[in-house]
């Protein structure tokens, strides 16, 4: 019996010991807290992106009404107007840099510049009572476009920014227009400059990280507007013009990434 209760008295005591011992301090050092990531939007930073357009201006011709061309042009003998419809792909580089005001607000300012494969034609064979057959075309080009803008916008959360986009565009464009009575004179006139003008537009971008980031936006550009002079040859009377009016403007949207140093 003096066996069992002294056996019984060490269990209970070595019982105890563990449980007091539970209760001490730790001698190791607390595991430490990880606070979510913070971005910052201030920075430099810059990317690729990719991207469609497309311009849906019609061209639109006049007549001096010279020799046969004006009743044929009131015929219907030669279009009055043509539907390039132009439109493709677009992709290049991007860079620019950021202020953040606060938890709310980043202005700033980006370039970029795109090579495109945007363009269209539109070719139109006229037969008409009185006249002979006619055959016109005009196509638009668009090789590359580039701008320069401010970026404002607010911070519905800290990673994701939605902004507004204004500023200045600038491309490198091909205009053409010919019309042609086989039988009797033939009118062209092709064009290529490069232009400026605007762009205007929104977008978001989200922060996957602190130094990388994907954003998507839309923007309508506006190159302005060229007017080709088409002089007759052949035996059409002298003086025969075809006047060609073009406006080079479309949008585009596109996608991209960023990468803030």
């Amino acid at each position: 019996m003096l066996r069992k209760a002294l056996l019984s008295s060490a269990a209970f005591a070595a019982l105890t010991s563990v449980s007091l011992a539970a209760d001490l301090p730790s001698k190791n050092p607390p595991t430490p807290y990880m606070a979510p990531p913070v971005f910052t939007w201030t920075g430099f930073y810059g990317g690729v992106n990719v991207g469609y357009a497309w311009q849906s201006d019609s061209v639109g011709i006049t007549n001096n009404n010279v020799g046969f061309f004006g009743p044929a042009f009131a015929a219907g003998a030669t279009p009055s107007s043509y539907s390039t419809n132009s439109q493709g792909v677009l992709g290049g580089v991007q860079a620019g840099y950021n202020w953040q005001f606060s938890n709310m607000f980043v202005a700033g300012l980006e370039a970029d510049i795109s090579g495109s494969a945007i363009k269209g034609s539109q070719s139109i064979n006229t037969t008409v009572p009185g006249f002979v057959p006619g055959f016109g075309n005009a196509s638009q080009n668009l090789d590359w476009l580039g701008t320069a803008r401010v970026r404002l916008g607010f911070l519905p959360m800290q990673s994701l920014l939605v902004y507004a986009t204004g500023g200045l565009a600038f491309g490198h464009e091909s205009d053409s227009y010919s019309f042609a009575f086989p039988a009797t004179g033939e009118l062209y006139q092709g064009s290529t400059s490069a232009s400026v003008g605007w762009a205007v537009g929104a977008g978001v971008e989200y922060m996957l990280t602190q130094a990388w980031s994907v954003k998507a936006e839309y923007l309508h550009y506006d190159l302005g507007s060229k007017n080709l002079q088409a002089m007759a040859t052949g035996p059409a009377p002298a003086g025969s013009t075809h006047f060609a009016h073009f406006d080079n403007n479309g949008d585009l949207v596109r996608v991209g990434v960023n990468f803030h140093f």
